[in-house]
């Protein structure tokens, strides 16, 4: 651009620079599309990730869930064997 402004010859792009201002814009054109499919294809292993880390998160919880569950139905036999001991200790008093 330097060497176009300074020139002591005719300049082969004057001074508003149009032919420098179409290859700039052309060139930003093709570089965003290229920007956006770069990042599309980045978004879409971002949600597969996501995805994955969600089915095992979902696999913890329920492994969680029956663990208490079991935790659950343990305890209810436990107490329902005590109160039968308190009912047969209240028959014997």
């Amino acid at each position: 651009m330097l060497l176009n402004a300074t020139a002591y010859m005719q300049a082969w792009d004057p001074y508003p620079f149009i032919f420098m201002n179409l290859i700039f814009s052309l060139q930003s054109a093709y570089t965003a599309s290229l920007i956006l499919m770069s990042q599309n294809r980045q978004d879409r292993l971002k949600a597969h990730n996501d995805y994955l880390m969600n089915i095992r998160a979902e696999e913890e919880s329920k492994a969680v869930l029956d663990n208490f569950a079991a935790q659950n139905r343990a305890l209810e036999e436990i107490y329902r064997e005590l109160l039968a001991l308190k009912s047969k200790m209240e028959n014997v008093e």
